[in-house]
């Protein structure tokens, strides 16, 4: 299970401010949610209510496969009081943890 900590946007680990910076293009200042996946740490900016933390956790661990389609109403949610970031975050650690592949295509005229 995923461990929570609520802080100070100052507080956030050095790894995952430059993630949010450099990854996100965004900055400490917009900082709502951040999530070390390698020890499976979620760190939420202290002013965010309680149930949207509980709302994050269950789309993370949600069961499904189409996590947008079941929760698109919550996804809105999460990227217009939130924003990209935010979003983007809880998104990747939903798809880390169901251990989605990434899909390449290629064209069938594409030579080996």
């Amino acid at each position: 299970m995923i461990e929570i900590k609520k802080i100070e946007p100052i507080d956030l680990p050095g790894s995952l401010v430059l993630q949010l910076e450099k990854l996100y293009h965004s900055t400490l200042r917009d900082f709502t949610v951040m999530i070390d996946k390698t020890n499976w740490t979620m760190y939420v900016e202290k002013s965010v209510p309680d149930t949207d933390v509980q709302q994050f956790i269950d789309y993370i661990y949600y069961p499904g496969r189409c996590v947008n389609e079941a929760k698109a109403d919550f996804s809105d949610y999460v990227f217009n009081t939130y924003g990209q970031s935010a979003y983007l975050e809880i998104f990747k650690a939903y798809s880390q943890k169901r251990r989605i592949p990434v899909i390449t295509l290629i064209s069938p005229f594409h030579i080996l």
